[in-house]
């Protein structure tokens, strides 16, 4: 069950400036994709139905005429507005995979206190250079 989804309740609270149609992350239809130039700070704030404890993080990305996003950091809070996002894991990407998923729950596993969040903020840190594409795309973030 996919807990950011806008069927579960989720939904994008905030998201970095530049970001194009970052609500496609957390939506059901396919088509659509968030959109960034590659090259800015990218990052948004999802917000679930309720805390929950964090297992894994789907990414899916179906564009085929942007690069993906590489390096990710995933953030967590119980409440939002907030200073102090905790670190629940960083992960890497696949260049030519179009569905990934990530296990979070084996590094919360060992902080277990700290991986019952409601508020998921997602950092990218790089992205993958394929061809020339200036822009990056994502189509769905997902949290099992």
């Amino acid at each position: 069950y996919d807990y950011a989804s806008m069927h579960a309740g989720a939904r994008l609270v905030t998201q970095a400036k530049g970001l194009l149609h970052a609500k496609a992350v957390i939506s059901p239809d396919k088509s659509l994709y968030m959109l960034s130039p590659c090259e800015t700070r990218t990052w948004f704030v999802v917000s679930l139905l309720e805390d929950l404890f964090l297992e894994h993080v789907g990414l899916v990305t179906l564009e085929l005429f942007a690069s993906g996003y590489r390096h990710l950091q995933i953030l967590g809070s119980s409440k939002y507005p907030t200073e102090e996002w905790r670190l629940l894991g960083e992960i890497e990407s696949n260049a030519t995979a179009n569905h990934e998923l990530f296990d979070i729950g084996s590094r919360c596993r060992r902080q277990a206190d700290k991986c019952w969040v409601r508020f998921l903020k997602v950092r990218v840190l790089s992205h993958h250079h394929i061809e020339e594409n200036s822009f990056c795309a994502l189509t769905r973030f997902q949290v099992f």
